[in-house]
Parts: structure tokens; C-alpha cells; sequence
């Protein structure tokens, strides 16, 4: 009982520090979001929006998967902990530099030009941001991840306020705040883990040299997987920019800002349970956790979708200013989406833990082609509902392909019934929602109606789940 008991309170804490962290973010970013589009034109908006995707694009290719393999190597006992992240930092230093080389290719296009440096920059931020932050995991010192975030989100919003609003610097403003942000969070890492302990050259180049092969044997799969990624989440807005301009993916950017609500949830919990499913793969009992935090994981993620999609227009009403407000109608099918990404998101952390790094890249790879394809055919029939519809229908190809294949391996329920039933619940209610000849009356009944038959599906795990943390604060115990 004791060491089931550590299983639920190892996870606990861990989603009560990344949850600390999500929220003290995201609570900034929903009072930076106001801030940027009353501040900003569309169409500024629209052009930072496309340089911060590049970056995204570009950091995980450079980064070479080298923070997940330190953090998973990291956690091995027989790992020595201080030739894993300098063999780390090694390799991430000679790759970062080649990031300056897409200077010359961002200025060819007269529209981004004056903005070329801070792509590279920011690459070179974020990922020595992440390698700290997979150290401090893999340590156990998750809550000095806490003070990071909460640090990181008070420097983005003082810097944005003074850069953008104050200062009216447009789009250099907004970049600028996100890079002392990160040269922030880079700071408290580094000072709060004792980096320098974690450092050292004196190792022979052999031991360096079979680290390296290591780190990049696992590390290099996540490699196209974050691209894959990358082209699912994002392929979708240079569409629309070369069909509809930067005025419309302003918008359509503008509208993922709600569904990043779910997103942060998720980010959240699969943080602290990518650190279990590592530290309990292979363990006995293992499938029987697993089950039970799938279940409940599930269940939270639809009645939350259900509970968003029924705020959306008060939530745009709130957070978008001026004519982003227009915005709102674009939300529900993208919360739906975020909803379906959060399962196959689940699944894709047993890849993972078993070092099968390939398969999570397959998997993606499929989505990430399927999402192009779709892409092309809907965005110029559909406009930005084309772009929803192609990001939902590879998510959901994605968590189908990861779930059966988990499950050759592991011994778990992936309740595809209550999954899809759910699924086709939320894509109505979104539907009916975002109608423009649907009644007041009619739209809030249909969310009613779709927030109850969600719960009355899940009733059993709600109850669970309930009486479990119950028992586990009150009593001590677990089932």
C-alpha cells in the first residue's frame, strides 16, 4: 500500500508544481493578450505571430532532442549525472550556433526582415532554458521550476507593458520581451541547481564521445517529431497567411489563445506523468496505475472541453480586443482539437519511457503529412475552418495510431468507445456553437446538454476519482 502510495503522491506533487507553473504563466499571458491586441494592428500581430512560429520551428530541429535524452538518462541511478548534461550542453552549444545561419534566409523576405536576429537568439535562449529545466526534472527539484515560471511570466508582462504599450515598439517590443524573459529564467535556473557542479571537461574524450552516441541515439528521433509537430500546429498558419494575408492569421492565432487553456492543462499533467510513466515502466503494477490515472485523465480533459466551449464568446469578450474579437468563432473547433491532441499526447509518453523514440516519431510523421494534405485541400475552400478541421481529424489519427500500438505493449483500456462517443459529442456542441443563425437559447441549451450526457458517461470514473483523493488526503490509503 505504502509504495502504491508513493506512486499517486510522486504524481501529485508533480502536477502541483507544474500546475503552479502553467497557471502562473498562462494567468500573464491571458493579461499580456489584451495588452498586445490593443497595442498592435492585426496585422503587426499577424507578422510576429509567423516569426515566433519559425522559431518554434526552428529550436527543436537545432535542440536535437538533447533535453528529453538528459532528462531520461538523467533519472537512470546507474547514469553518472554530470556526464549526461555536459556531454549535453557540449553538443547543444556546437548546434545552437548553426541557428545564426537562418539570419540571411529570413531577411530575404522584405516583410520580417528588420525582425531576422531575433529568431536565433531566441533559439539559443530556449533551448538552454529547457536543458536546466530537464536537469531541475530529472533532479527532483521540480520547484525550482515553480520560481522560474512565476519569474518568467512577471518579466514577460513588466517588459511587454514597457516595450509595447508604453514604449509603442510594435513587433521589435513584443519579441524583445520574450528574449529577456528567457535570459531571466536562464539566471534563476542556473544559480538555484548549481549549474557549475553539473559541468565539467575532465572527463576523457572517450567517456564524452560514448555520451554523445548516447544522448543522440535517443535524442535524435525527436528530432523530425518535433517537426512533425511543428507542420500540425503551425503548417497552418503560413496557409492561411498565403491564401488570407496576415490580417486573417492574426485572427486564427488570436483564436488558439483559448484552446492553449486546455493545452496548459494538459502540458501540466503530462509533465509530472511523463516523470512516473518513466520512474514505474517496467514495475509491477504498473498497467494497473496506468488505468486508473488514463481513466480519470480522460474524463477531466472532455467535461473540461465541454465546460470552455460554453464560455467562448464571454471569454473573447474579456481577452480580445478591438476586432480580434471576431475571432471567437474559429474557438470551439479548435478546443475540440485540443481535446483529442491530449490523448494522443497521453499515450505518446510510453514511447518515452521505453526509449522507442522512433515509434513517437512515426506516429507524428503520419499526422504531421495528413495535416499538410488536408490543409491544402480545406484552407482555400474553408478558410480558417479548413485550417481547424485538418488539425483535429490528424490529432485524431495520431492518438488512434499511438493507442493500439501502446497497447501491443502495456495492458491498457483504451476506452475507444467513451472516447469517440465524446469526441462526436463536443464536435456537435462546437457545430451549433459557432453557427452564426444558432439562437442564444439554442446554444447554451445544446452546451447544457452536452456538459450532462459527457458527465453522465464518465459518472463512474468521476465518482472514482473522487472518493480516491478523498481517501488518499484523509485517510492515508489508496485503493
Amino acid at each position: 500500500m505504502k509504495v502504491q502510495r508513493n506512486k499517486y503522491k510522486m504524481l501529485f506533487s508533480n502536477l502541483f508544481y507544474f500546475f503552479i507553473c502553467t497557471v502562473s504563466v498562462k494567468i500573464i499571458g491571458y493579461i499580456l493578450l489584451p495588452i498586445f491586441t490593443s497595442s498592435m494592428t492585426t496585422h503587426e500581430y499577424g507578422i510576429a505571430d509567423i516569426l515566433m512560429s519559425t522559431q518554434n520551428l526552428i529550436y527543436p530541429i537545432i535542440a536535437l532532442g538533447i533535453s528529453g535524452a538528459v532528462m531520461r538518462f538523467a533519472m537512470d541511478q546507474e547514469s553518472d549525472v554530470k556526464l549526461v548534461f555536459s556531454s549535453g550542453i557540449i553538443i547543444l552549444t556546437l548546434s545552437t550556433l548553426i541557428s545564426f545561419l537562418t539570419i540571411p534566409v529570413i531577411r530575404a523576405f522584405p516583410v520580417y526582415a528588420e525582425f531576422a536576429v531575433f529568431v536565433p537568439i531566441g533559439v539559443l535562449l530556449i533551448n538552454y532554458t529547457n536543458i536546466i529545466s530537464s536537469l531541475c526534472k530529472a533532479l527532483n527539484k521540480t520547484r525550482i521550476i515553480v520560481y522560474q515560471n512565476v519569474a518568467y511570466g512577471i518579466c514577460l508582462l513588466l517588459s511587454a507593458i514597457v516595450f509595447v504599450k508604453v514604449l509603442g515598439l510594435g513587433v521589435i517590443g513584443y519579441l524583445l520581451s520574450y528574449l529577456i524573459a528567457h535570459v531571466i529564467s536562464i539566471i534563476i535556473l542556473s544559480g538555484a541547481v548549481s549549474i557549475r557542479s553539473y559541468i565539467s571537461f575532465s572527463y576523457k574524450w572517450r567517456e564524452i564521445k560514448s555520451e554523445i552516441k548516447r544522448i543522440l541515439k535517443y535524442g535524435v528521433p525527436l528530432v523530425p517529431n518535433s517537426l512533425a509537430w511543428w507542420i500540425t500546429q503551425m503548417s497552418d498558419r503560413y496557409m492561411v497567411t498565403y491564401w488570407y494575408g496576415t490580417t486573417i492569421n492574426g485572427l486564427y492565432s488570436v483564436a488558439y489563445k483559448i484552446p492553449s487553456i486546455i493545452n496548459a492543462g494538459v502540458n501540466v499533467f503530462i509533465q509530472a506523468w511523463q516523470l512516473s510513466a518513466i520512474h514505474e515502466y517496467k514495475e509491477k503494477n504498473s498497467s494497473e496505475f496506468y488505468n486508473a490515472i488514463y481513466k480519470y485523465y480522460s474524463a477531466f480533459c472532455y467535461i473540461l472541453t465541454a465546460c470552455i466551449v460554453t464560455c467562448v464568446q464571454l471569454l473573447a469578450a474579456i481577452l480580445f480586443a478591438n476586432d480580434f474579437y471576431l475571432a471567437w468563432r474559429y474557438v470551439p473547433l479548435l478546443l475540440v482539437a485540443a481535446a483529442v491532441g491530449s490523448q494522443e499526447s497521453f499515450f505518446g509518453t510510453f514511447y518515452l519511457a521505453d526509449n522507442r523514440t522512433n515509434r513517437y516519431f512515426i506516429s507524428s510523421m503520419i499526422g504531421a503529412i495528413l495535416n499538410v494534405i488536408l490543409n491544402l485541400l480545406l484552407i482555400p475552400r474553408f478558410e480558417v475552418f479548413g485550417a481547424t478541421i485538418a488539425t483535429l481529424v490528424s490529432y485524431f489519427v495520431i492518438y488512434i495510431q499511438r493507442a493500439f500500438d501502446i497497447k501491443k505493449n502495456i495492458d491498457i483500456n483504451i476506452h475507444l468507445f467513451k472516447n469517440v462517443a465524446s469526441i462526436l459529442i463536443l464536435i456537435m456542441q462546437s457545430l451549433i456553437y459557432c453557427n452564426s443563425i444558432t439562437t442564444g437559447f439554442i446554444r447554451y441549451s445544446v452546451c447544457i446538454l452536452s456538459i450532462i450526457t459527457i458527465l453522465i458517461l464518465y459518472f463512474k470514473e468521476l465518482r472514482e476519482m473522487f472518493f480516491r483523493i478523498l481517501k488518499f488526503f484523509h485517510f492515508g490509503n489508496m485503493k
